[in-house]
């Protein structure tokens, strides 16, 4: 059990930028399942949240989110 609680303390953000690189990690993947059957609107406002999430990271994105 204590293995555990480590594990998931260990997949906390440790900063915002973690957890903004976590957060657009998660939109890149719901894009790349939904993306044929996203509306104009959902698909809009998915990279809208992109874009907002790139911005206030304070380090470039890497380059695997960088491509997706």
């Amino acid at each position: 059990m204590r293995e555990f609680k480590q594990w998931v303390r260990d997949q906390e953000p440790r900063t915002p930028a973690d957890a903004s690189l976590r957060a657009l990690g998660a939109l890149i993947q719901y894009f790349g399942t939904r993306r044929a059957t996203l509306t104009t609107a959902e698909l809009e406002s998915t990279l809208a949240e992109a874009d907002r999430l790139r911005r206030g990271l304070s380090v470039p994105l890497p380059d695997a989110q960088k491509k997706a």
